[in-house]
């Protein structure tokens, strides 16, 4: 008999072997465990009856394991080498969409139609860059926030400069753009 096909009856002879031996280790009962140990030849016998053959099966099954562990190493190798590639294709897309709207910005163009696509150069949304022209630690106390390394503060930086504030420490920069194809 192949291990693949194993009836339930079989399978359920076999996990009622695995509690009897289970309970024989553990009982304190002389009368159970005896009782239990005649039920398990009653079982083997049952399952030699079969033509069962547990070393056939668990070499089947041991198969059947190392082809599963082998399938799924190849297929996390292969899971890599696809997030590796779509990796390379979303820089390939940012690097050509860097170039095109390099192309559009050198010509003055901030709105294209080409064929399927309409193109728009479109300022970045969120709040303004800082620009800063010191380092954070060079920035007067008020401005930076405590760390292992000084960092610069910009909800302070963003108060003093929203109300009017000017120093040559830093000022506000312009928004970015970027290419919006839809």
């Amino acid at each position: 008999m192949s291990g693949y096909w194993i009836t339930p009856e079989i399978s359920a002879l076999l996990e009622r072997r695995a509690e009897i031996i289970e309970t024989i280790e553990t009982s304190p009962n002389i009368k159970e465990i005896t009782e239990l140990r005649q039920e398990l030849v009653a079982i083997d016998d049952t399952l030699e009856g079969e033509d069962f053959n547990l070393e056939s099966l668990a070499e089947d099954l041991a198969k059947d394991i190392r082809n599963s562990e082998m399938n799924a190493k190849a297929y996390k190798e292969e899971a890599q080498r696809w997030l590796e590639k779509s990796a390379r294709c979303g820089r390939r897309a940012e690097s050509v969409k860097a170039l095109l709207k390099y192309i559009l910005e050198t010509n003055g163009q901030k709105k294209i139609h080409a064929g399927n696509f309409d193109l728009v150069i479109a300022n970045n949304g969120g709040k303004l860059p800082i620009k800063y022209f010191v380092t954070a630690e060079d920035l007067p106390e008020q401005f930076r926030l405590e760390a292992v390394t000084y960092k610069a503060d910009d909800k302070a930086i963003r108060e003093f400069l929203d109300n009017g504030g000017e120093t040559n420490l830093f000022r506000y920069g312009e928004r970015g753009t970027n290419l919006r194809i839809k």
